[in-house]
């Protein structure tokens, strides 16, 4: 019998996802498994990926940790491969006396995302705070590559803008982190350590790099990337007109062009701060009517 890593046989695959029916064989869904498997091996590495999965079928000595581990990926890749696998059900289901409507459709497959995003998340939570269990983890660039960002995790960044408390997200994310800060934030401010502790414009600092961020990906990102909180902001403003994928693209750069408005003025803000002297190095002049001030204090 043909099975899928992860899921020792058909019964298993089902405890972790609705809607697969127990005649079908998981043969069929190896090609949206090839899919959904290169995801969560592209954030978690692929000597995680086996450690998870060796663990999976040998758990011996029993992990508390590991086993968890397992659990988190069962749900990501079992939604995720259902999501990936739906339009060929939901195919066969209008070719029956079954069939579904579009916003069937849609609901459903959201579903399955929203589960396999979860799992996804609750993952990349625990290997964040297990390091020591999960070595392998913390030698990847979804690991490392976060470690010298101004703006380090997801709950930070959730300070500043919402994208739905995701680990996976903000993971999706870092690039664009990484570019607002060489391109837009490090030729305003010079290194970053020198100005991290003062308070205000560290501060500033950071909301404009999450608004600029924030900016790019709805640029750069497909709608059903974008956190659920933002997908339903975008839907609700294309569906102001009649929803169309074309509204969706049109709501999702009105609301690239209104970050990147907020994140110029954040910008200014940095400008005119990184203009002025430091209070604890400003020399107030003795004689402030000194002719050479070219000015005159009036009494």
């Amino acid at each position: 019998m043909a099975t899928l890593a992860f899921f020792k046989d058909i019964d298993e695959f089902r405890q972790n996802v609705k809607g697969w029916d127990a005649s079908q064989p998981l043969s069929e869904l190896y090609p949206s498994f090839q899919t959904a498997s290169r995801e969560i091996i592209t954030m978690i590495g692929q000597d995680t990926w086996d450690l998870l999965r060796n663990y999976h079928l040998t758990p011996d000595p029993a992990d508390e940790k590991k086993a968890a581990g397992v659990g988190f990926v069962q749900a990501a890749l079992a939604n995720l491969i259902m999501y990936e696998h739906f339009i060929f059900l939901a195919s066969k289901k209008n070719n029956s006396d079954q069939s579904l409507y579009r916003y069937q459709y849609e609901e459903i497959k959201e579903k399955y995302q929203a589960a396999g995003l979860a799992g996804m998340n609750s993952l990349l939570d625990l290997l964040d705070s297990n390091t020591a269990t999960f070595t392998d983890y913390a030698d990847t660039s979804t690991y490392k590559d976060r470690q010298d960002l101004i703006i380090r995790s997801y709950q930070e960044f959730e300070r500043y803008y919402g994208i739905d408390r995701s680990p996976y997200f903000f993971s999706k994310i870092v690039f664009l982190l990484r570019e607002v800060t060489d391109d837009e934030i490090l030729p305003r401010i010079g290194d970053w350590d020198d100005v991290k502790d003062q308070a205000g414009l560290a501060e500033t600092v950071k909301r404009a790099l999450a608004y600029q961020t924030m900016a790019l990906a709805m640029e750069r990102f497909d709608f059903v990337t974008l956190p659920r909180s933002i997908r339903n902001q975008i839907a609700n403003e294309s569906s102001r007109t009649t929803r169309t994928s074309y509204s969706e693209d049109a709501a999702k750069i009105k609301l690239a062009q209104i970050l990147k408005d907020k994140a110029t003025e954040y910008f200014a803000d940095i400008e005119l701060e990184m203009d002025q002297p430091l209070t604890d190095t400003y020399e107030i002049p003795e004689d402030l009517n000194d002719e050479d001030l070219g000015f005159y204090q009036i009494p």
